[in-house]
C-alpha cells in the first residue's frame, strides 16, 4: 500500500479539524517526502488557512517546511505565508540547496583531518572537562583560529570539497565565507545541546550558513527568552540553514539526539558551519537573506 493513502484519508477526516492535527498530518507527509494528490493538499491547507490566526509561529514554519520538502510550496495560501513573513525570523532553511550527490560522508572523512578534543562546560558555577562526543575540524583561508568551550582550533587550509562548497554558497547567498567549522556526528545518538555560537558580531559577522551531508537529523531553534517558542526542522543532505541578524543573540539552536530504533539504524552526518570574519568582512556583496 502506498504510504500516503492512510494519511490522505486522515486529511479528509474530522480529526484534522483541530489545527495541530492538520499540522501533524502535513508534517508527516513532508517527512515521508511522498506528497498526496494536489486536491488532498488543498483540502488540508484550506483548513489550516481558516485557522491561520490561531496558529503558533512554530506551526507556521512547520507548514512551509513541509510544503518545501514535498515541492509544493506554490500551494501555500497567503493566509499562512503572510503571518510567517511578518515574524521576520532571523533564520531560514533552504532545502536541496545543493544536490545530494555532490559529496558524501565517506569521502569527507578521507579528506578532512577530524579530531576528538576535550572541552570545558560550566553550569551553576561548576566547570567540567569532558571529551567531546562529536569530531571536529577547522579550516580557514585567512589563517584565523577558532575557539569555543575552552578549546582553540588551529586553522587548516581549505580542502577541495570545502572550496567547492564555499564557492557554491557564494553563488547562492552572495556571501564569501573565510572559515568553516566541520562537525562529524558518527551516529544519530550524537547531537549538540542548545547553544549560541561564540564570537558572532565580534570576531565573526552575524551571517552563518550550515550545510548538511549524510544522515537526516532534527534541527531545532528556540528563543532565548521563551523556550516554548520553537521551530523544528529536519535537515537532509544538501540542505542549508542560514542564521543572520540577531539570530545568535536572541535564539539558540541544537541538533537533537535520536534514540531507540532511529539511532540504531542511522548513519553519520557532517555539518559545515561557514563563518565570515569581521576582519575580512565584505565578501562578494552584502546580500541579505
Amino acid at each position: 500500500m502506498h504510504l500516503c493513502l492512510p494519511i490522505a484519508h486522515l486529511c479528509h477526516s474530522a480529526a484534522v479539524k483541530k489545527s495541530q492535527h492538520a499540522v501533524d498530518a502535513l508534517w508527516a507527509l513532508g517527512l515521508l517526502g511522498q506528497p498526496p494528490s494536489e486536491g488532498t493538499l488543498k483540502v488540508l491547507l484550506a483548513r489550516l488557512a481558516a485557522d491561520a490566526s490561531k496558529l503558533q509561529p512554530g506551526q507556521l514554519s512547520a507548514i512551509v517546511w513541509s510544503l518545501q520538502r514535498m515541492g509544493a510550496e506554490h500551494l501555500c495560501p497567503q493566509e499562512l505565508k503572510r503571518p510567517l513573513e511578518a515574524l521576520k525570523l532571523p533564520f531560514s532553511v533552504h532545502q536541496r540547496l545543493l544536490p545530494a550527490s555532490w559529496s558524501n560522508v565517506e569521502s569527507i572523512m578521507q579528506e578532512v583531518e577530524f579530531r576528538r578534543d576535550e572541552i570545558r562546560l560550566g553550569e551553576g558555577g561548576v566547570e567540567k572537562v569532558l571529551e567531546e562526543s562529536r569530531l571536529t575540524a577547522w579550516q580557514s583561508c585567512t589563517g584565523l583560529s577558532f575557539s569555543y568551550s575552552g578549546k582553540t582550533m588551529a586553522p587548516q587550509p581549505m580542502t577541495p570539497t570545502v572550496i567547492k562548497l564555499r564557492e557554491a554558497l557564494a553563488e547562492h547567498t552572495g556571501q564569501l565565507y573565510d572559515g568553516v567549522l566541520i562537525n562529524l556526528y558518527m551516529t544519530p545518538s550524537v547531537g549538540m545541546r542548545f547553544h549560541q555560537d561564540p564570537g558572532q558580531g565580534e570576531e565573526w559577522t552575524e551571517e552563518t550558513a550550515v550545510v548538511s551531508v549524510g544522515e537526516t537529523r532534527q534541527f531545532v531553534m528556540r528563543r532565548v527568552d521563551d523556550h516554548a517558542d520553537r521551530h523544528v526542522f529536519y535537515v537532509s543532505s544538501g540542505d542549508c540553514v542560514r542564521m543572520f541578524g540577531a539570530c545568535q543573540r536572541d535564539w539558540q539552536h541544537c541538533v537533537k539526539v535520536e534514540g531507540g530504533a532511529a539511532a540504531a539504524g542511522g548513519g553519520p552526518r557532517v555539518s559545515f558551519v561557514f563563518k565570515q570574519s569581521m576582519a575580512h568582512a565584505g565578501g562578494l556583496s552584502e546580500v541579505g537573506p
